[in-house]
Formats: C-alpha cells, sequence, structure tokens
C-alpha cells in the first residue's frame, strides 16, 4: 500500500538495489529489490551493467534469493544461471512462477514444478510458488514458502540422528571400490548452516559424484531441506575406527 519504487516492463528501469523492510504476521523482512539481469549479450555498458553488478552482490548478502519467472516462458536459461548462482553462493531459494492472472488456470504443484524445473533438474532442490503481483494471489503462500527455505537454510542436524542416517545409507548402498580398496564413511557431524553443510569422515577422500548425489537424496529425502543448498565434505580420518554416533 506504499510506493517504494519505479518500476516498468522496459530494461534498466530499475538501478539500484532498494532496500524495504515490512513486517508481516508478527516476522520482519527486508526485502533486497534488484534490477533485472539479462544475458550478458544484452546487458548495455555503463549504468546496466552497474546495475548487474549490484544486483550479483544482493545474491550474496541475502538469506533467501526470490526468483520471479514470466509465465510466457517458464525458466529461461539466464534465470536458471541467476538460479544455479543463487545456490553456488549458498544461498536459499524459491521461484515464483508470477502473472497467475493471465494463465489459464492454476498448474498443480506438480505441474508447476515440472514447468519451472524440468529442462534444470538441478534446480529441484528450490521451493516454488504460484503468484500475481497484480491481484495478490498466492503471496500468503510465498510467505510460507519463503519461511521453510529460510528454515531449511538455517536446519541444524542432531549427529546421532545424522549417523543413523549415515548407518541406513550404508546399508542401502555399499560405497564404492577406490583403487585398492573400498570407500569407508565412519562417521558424519554437521559442520555449517545458511547453507546446511555435513563433514564425512572416510578413509578416503576422493568420493565419487554420483556416491555423492545418493548422500544427499537420502538427506534431502528424511530432513526438510528443500529450498536450500546443501554442502558435503569429505575428510579423510587415518584411524579405521568403527561408525559411531
Amino acid at each position: 500500500g506504499r510506493q517504494l519504487s519505479l518500476v516498468d516492463a522496459a530494461p534498466g528501469t530499475t538501478r539500484d538495489v532498494v532496500d524495504s523492510t515490512i513486517d508481516r504476521e508478527g516476522r520482519s523482512y527486508v526485502l533486497l529489490d534488484t534490477a533485472g539481469m539479462r544475458r550478458p549479450s544484452r546487458v548495455a555498458e555503463g549504468i546496466e551493467r552497474l546495475s548487474v553488478g549490484r544486483s550479483v552482490d544482493a545474491i550474496r548478502r541475502c538469506d533467501v534469493a526470490l526468483l520471479i519467472v514470466e509465465p510466457e516462458e517458464g525458466m529461461t536459461d539466464q534465470e536458471a544461471r541467476i538460479a544455479q548462482m543463487a545456490i553456488k553462493e549458498g544461498r536459499g531459494l524459491v521461484v515464483a512462477l508470477n502473472k497467475s492472472d493471465l494463465l489459464p488456470r492454476t498448474p498443480t504443484r506438480e505441474e508447476l514444478r515440472e514447468r519451472l524445473f524440468g529442462r534444470y533438474p538441478t534446480l529441484g532442490v528450490a521451493e516454488s510458488e504460484v503468484i500475481s503481483a497484480r491481484s495478490g494471489q498466492g503471496i500468503d503462500k510465498l510467505f510460507r514458502a519463503i519461511d521453510r527455505a529460510f528454515r531449511a537454510h538455517s536446519l541444524r542436524i542432531q549427529t546421532p540422528a545424522l549417523n543413523r542416517l549415515v548407518q541406513s545409507i550404508l546399508e542401502q548402498r555399499e560405497p564404492p571400490i577406490l583403487g585398492r580398496g573400498r570407500l569407508r564413511v565412519f562417521y558424519a557431524a554437521q559442520t555449517g548452516s545458511r547453507p546446511p553443510t555435513f563433514t564425512f569422515f572416510v578413509n578416503r577422500e576422493a568420493v565419487p559424484t554420483e556416491y555423492q548425489r545418493f548422500i544427499e537424496g537420502n538427506l534431502r529425502e528424511t530432513f526438510p531441506l528443500r529450498g536450500t543448498p546443501i554442502r558435503l565434505r569429505f575428510r579423510r580420518r587415518p584411524s579405521h575406527g568403527p561408525l559411531r554416533e
């Protein structure tokens, strides 16, 4: 209900990152409204290039990045690059399909995720919602998605629960043979949050990417981690003790 920013469909209208604080249902949010980021080949020299740089800086200082996608094209390559940038920087991520008032019908959650992430499965870690900025449709659900992403981004998992999952992972799928011996996972601990970071103590640090993905998939199935990237680290431990909690 307040006028905060000058906006227009024409590229380059928004130049600076505009910080706005709002209170909603007892919680305070700082919104960083960034300039749009077009493909590099279309970004002119000077002011627009500077605006893009400021938008990248905003991604680096946010807790949750909210990516607005237009319904005509769905997720484009450029938007996928922006989403990957947020993931690489370790930010929570929510993708909103805007202008739902222009859609013939509101897609189901499964249809929405297929529309947004079908071509980019690695972005499926994000939360997603359908909204209309003009009518306000879906805004309550969007804020709930933002809250879930922030909780996932800040999640702390107790070491015993984490190691029960590690034991289950080892029982489901034996670690691969590397060189002359088999990879062994002794135990794990969460060593960071925002984003959640897990350190696995192993006998060999060169853990195949496929097995890392298997571990990450189990973590996401077991714990509420949608909406945030996670980091897996593997640290070699010389002694070959048993898995412990």
